[in-house]
């Protein structure tokens, strides 16, 4: 489904972590389709989401300035959304369910140092 963000979202039972924090970037309107469709936003590495955050204006930041909203990716393995305290959404943990209730759980940052260090990108503005 590269290269077609709505269809991605129409079409998609399943979504892998760099397609769900793709679709969550565009829902928020920090990502307009015509730029995500561009790279592959299916993929954690070059090409993907770090090429598509840097050439949209995002900055890295280091992880002790991290924010809610912030992106946590490791390039070629894993991506998250930071949300606060010590907790990260990724698409396991985030199912809405049909009553529209927020998610009810989360990473805790103590699952990501299985996969050694993270670079957090922070939006323009932000």
């Amino acid at each position: 489904i590269y290269n077609d963000i709505n269809r991605c979202l129409a079409q998609s039972n399943y979504i892998c972590c760099a397609s769900y924090t793709t679709c969550v970037l565009y829902r928020a309107g920090l990502l307009p389709a015509d730029h995500i469709n561009k790279y592959n936003y299916h993929w954690t590495g070059s090409g993907g989401i770090p090429d598509m955050l840097r050439d949209a204006g995002w900055k890295k930041v280091p992880m002790s300035e991290r924010q809610p909203g912030d992106v946590a990716n490791k390039e070629g393995v894993h991506v998250l959304i930071y949300a606060g305290g010590d907790n990260y959404y990724d698409q396991s943990t985030c199912v809405v369910s049909s009553s529209g209730k927020a998610p009810s759980r989360s990473i805790k940052s103590g699952f990501m140092s299985a996969y050694g260090s993270y670079d957090i990108w922070r939006a323009p503005g932000r």
